[in-house]
């Protein structure tokens, strides 16, 4: 038989699977940023400046992975997806010139 004969294989995955184990690892990861927010905050907590932006700076990175994890669900899907682009992109602006700032303010002290 050439491989032309030859039956073609399902290339279906079993997305169920794949999307309990995604779930899995989104939840453990969302857990792990909660905790280091909740150290942050703590140790922060005599200072207004660092309590403030470890404050700032956590919400804007889970709101930043809720966003791209419902953007990857919508494409997926096959979904409209424009307003979510958007909202990663400039949550992920947000956080990183949040963190140049944030550099450059201890760095020239």
């Amino acid at each position: 038989m050439t491989s032309s004969q030859l039956p073609l294989a399902s290339t279906k995955k079993n997305t169920s699977d794949d999307d309990d184990s995604y779930t899995i690892t989104f939840t453990i990861t969302i857990l792990f940023i909660v905790g280091n927010a909740v150290a942050s905050t703590y140790r922060a907590r005599g200072d207004p400046s660092a309590f403030g932006f470890a404050v700032f700076a956590y919400g804007t990175l889970l709101a930043l992975l809720t966003c791209a994890r419902l953007l990857e669900k919508r494409e997926a899907a096959g979904q409209k997806t424009g307003g979510l682009k958007a909202a990663v992109l400039v949550l992920a602006t947000v956080l990183t010139v949040s963190f140049v700032w944030r550099v450059v303010q201890i760095l020239l002290l």
